[in-house]
């Protein structure tokens, strides 16, 4: 049973809470959900948490939580072998607070969901997950996004990516790879087995760096769903992707919104649309194509009029409908 604890729930006395988490509290998961997790409230928690050995899904997001809170945390979590799932998304940790808190789990065996996204990590935080995750297999990553990771960021995620067989998603949205981190990046997604999707969305990649992903798309066999939007891919990164997708039979789902994609571009991706029948959502919002290349890439791949979907200045085009 989940309970959830809100921000006035704290508010009672320090023996009410302590005794609350330690013996009044037998379910499986507790979800703190602070607007401001308060270094004294933190302390409270962590000392109930040392004591408390039925917890095994602990969420601590959109909780305020800083460096000093995480080392709190940490403390508490030294030792700790119960908790399966651990949530810090959206906070304000630093690589300090995240080297703590990743240094606390390292004896714990039954860890099997970290997620520390929407955090103030940088490329020393990259280095520490990577560090953190190689020797831990089963731990499922999620989410390290917007956050100024930078290509030393991607090397490290890269070394993670060739030897973690778990993961199933990446999110590395809005970090400045450039091109030199898409190519670290694609390089290990072509060797690794067990991703199923990656998000590069505004990450500085152009040409050079399309033509890394687009070759590695080639050689693996297991991701499903590939975000590359708002990117400088243009209609040279389309004809790199295009040739790619004719080989590859196992993407599902493609994002290119706000690509600097033209119409030229899009009959080309229609052209290699012909030969390949797995891809079913694609993503084209916000590129200069003109109406009528619409229309043509519509009767080119026997589109119902259904299967391409506005929704604001979205447009997807449903190829699961397409007439064979």
């Amino acid at each position: 049973m989940i309970k959830r604890i809100k921000q006035n729930d704290l508010l009672f006395s320090r023996f009410n809470l302590y005794d609350y988490l330690v013996d009044g509290h037998r379910g499986e998961s507790i979800d703190v959900f602070l607007e401001d997790f308060w270094l004294e409230k933190t302390l409270l928690f962590s000392e109930a948490l040392k004591l408390n050995t039925s917890i095994k899904h602990l969420e601590l997001s959109f909780s305020c939580m800083g460096n000093k809170d995480a080392f709190v945390i940490g403390k508490a979590l030294e030792g700790n072998n119960t908790i399966e799932e651990l949530d810090v998304s959206e906070n304000q940790i630093s690589d300090l607070g995240l080297d703590i808190i990743l240094k606390s789990l390292e004896q714990n065996s039954k860890l099997r969901v970290l997620n520390i996204s929407h955090n103030r990590i940088d490329k020393k935080g990259a280095k520490y997950v990577a560090n953190f995750l190689c020797p831990h297999e089963k731990v499922m990553l999620q989410s390290i996004m917007r956050r100024y990771v930078g290509e030393d960021g991607a090397r490290f995620y890269s070394y993670y990516l060739e030897k973690n067989v778990t993961l199933r998603e990446l999110n590395l949205s809005w970090n400045d790879l450039g091109n030199e981190g898409a190519c670290i990046v694609a390089n290990a997604v072509a060797r690794n087995v067990s991703l199923r999707a990656l998000d590069l969305s505004s990450t500085s990649v152009s040409v050079g760096g399309i033509k890394a992903i687009s070759n590695a798309l080639t050689i693996n066999k297991t991701l499903i769903s590939l975000k590359l939007s708002y990117n400088d891919i243009g209609d040279a990164g389309i004809e790199a992707l295009a040739n790619a997708l004719v080989h590859n039979s196992t993407l599902q789902k493609l994002h290119l919104c706000y690509s600097s994609i033209t119409s030229h571009g899009i009959r080309v991706l229609s052209r290699a649309l012909l030969k390949n029948y797995t891809l079913t959502e694609l993503d084209i919002s916000g590129n200069r194509i003109d109406m009528c290349e619409l229309d043509t890439l519509k009767h080119e791949l026997r589109l119902h009029d259904s299967c391409i979907i506005k929704k604001g200045r979205k447009m997807f085009l449903d190829l699961s409908k397409r007439i064979l």
